[in-house]
């Protein structure tokens, strides 16, 4: 990889991690004409404090906000598809217009968004200003410090060359905010008192309910599925972040099984199908474009690129890369909707990775229909390959739109409104 953009005058240890993996990694394959990177945000603070002040912790941070620990998973993951896609899809650099951002609109969501970003542009990943423009680039006012800042920057345009990229979000949010949006109301979950409540009360109110209870100083009789999920998170925070004593192992576990079956039963199968559906919309028509940008050079008539959710003004043909930045539940019902993790806790900074590939030649006779039958989807869940509901063994694009469309029926009709968005960024560094 290159030092350039790796920032290797500036920082021995991004290179001590990205040299090995690189070397790990390296495999001869046919570059993704697309690649679509959906990963849950890293490790948050509490949401509830019950543990927490019945223990005697003081926390540092702000309640249900991206800890210390999210924040290094959420580089650590960006750095790891630097190095995974660095040839391939960036070509050996940090280009805005080739990676679009996207964040379901929660603080510790586009926080995760923001680090995820800084990981795949690393420290060094800006252009140097060149000698007879440094003093130009300062601020068109005075300051006590400017002159000693611009002296100690020198050619870097920021501090060790640090890159910010755009992460785009949305408050009404027709694929993350379904709940919120008024082009696809869907009900939310009515789980207090229902069946599916009860049956998590009956397996886990005399361990695990007993277990929190304990750590809170609360009666047991006082929780039940609904009321008890945040303050298991708490749990599972802290001790992930090894801010309890002597936590079992097995009682983790016990956490993170009461986690996932809670998801299991947080949509009604109607509800959870019509709320995966902005999303499958929203990835098949990525794919869509994907495939029109390859076959239009060869076309009289080009086919449309159809925007969704990008801003009408950006330059769609160059987009390589998409990072949607989600929450634990979005990400639940996209792996639960694939068949993908159905028996697994789905830890935070969890990815899943839809990557497009071209396998045989395109020509002018070509329908777009015809030519997705010349590209296959790859999905990959954490570190491993998976196929999930719409694939079959090649899991050609075809293929995979015909049983998305068997699933979702009408609901993948829909087309979704092109929606301005906001940027947001902060100082990392």
């Amino acid at each position: 990889i290159n030092a350039q953009y790796m920032g290797i005058h500036q920082s021995k240890m991004i290179w001590r991690i990205v040299l090995p993996l690189s070397i790990l990694l390296f495999v001869s394959r046919c570059d993704p004409a697309l690649v679509i990177e959906v990963a849950r945000e890293g490790l948050t603070t509490p949401k509830t404090t019950h543990i927490a002040r019945n223990q005697g912790l003081n926390l540092t941070e702000y309640n249900d906000t991206l800890s210390e620990y999210g924040r290094q998973q959420q580089y650590l993951v960006g750095l790891e598809m630097r190095v995974r896609y660095n040839s391939s899809v960036f070509n050996g650099e940090c280009n805005p217009l080739n990676i679009f951002g996207y964040s379901v609109s929660k603080e510790s969501i586009m926080l995760s968004g923001q680090v995820h970003l800084f990981g795949i542009c690393p420290l060094g990943s800006n252009k140097n200003i060149t000698a007879d423009l440094v003093e130009k680039s300062y601020p068109p006012f005075d300051f006590p410090t400017k002159r000693k800042i611009g002296e100690e920057l020198g050619l870097f345009a920021t501090p060790y060359n640090f890159l910010p990229l755009p992460l785009h979000s949305t408050y009404n949010d027709p694929v993350f905010g379904a709940e919120e949006s008024d082009q696809h109301p869907i009900p939310m979950p009515d789980l207090p008192g229902s069946p599916e409540e009860a049956a998590l009360d009956a397996a886990f109110k005399t361990s695990l309910y007993k277990y929190i209870a304990k750590l809170t100083g609360k009666n047991v009789k006082e929780y039940s599925a609904h009321s008890i999920y945040d303050t298991v998170q708490e749990f599972l925070s802290l001790a992930q972040m090894k801010k309890l004593d002597s936590v079992k192992r097995s009682k983790i576990e016990e956490a993170q099984s009461f986690i996932h079956k809670y998801f299991k039963f947080y949509w009604k199968k109607d509800s959870k199908k019509q709320y995966a559906a902005m999303f499958f919309n929203e990835l098949i028509q990525k794919f869509k474009n994907a495939v029109a940008i390859k076959l239009n050079p060869l076309l009289e008539k080009e086919v449309p690129i159809i925007v969704t959710i990008e801003q009408p003004d950006y330059d769609k043909t160059k987009i390589k890369y998409f990072l949607y930045e989600i929450g634990d539940l979005q990400m639940y019902t996209y792996a639960n909707v694939l068949k993908i993790a159905d028996s697994q806790y789905i830890p935070p900074s969890s990815v899943l990775i839809f990557e497009l590939h071209k396998t045989c030649e395109l020509d002018k006779h070509m329908t777009l229909e015809k030519a997705m039958g010349c590209f296959k989807v790859d999905i990959k869940f954490n570190d491993a390959d998976a196929k999930g509901r719409f694939c079959d063994s090649t899991c050609k694009l075809d293929s995979f739109y015909t049983k998305a469309k068997a699933y979702f029926g009408d609901l993948l009709k829909a087309q979704l409104k092109p929606v301005l968005t906001h940027h947001s960024l902060t100082s990392i560094y």
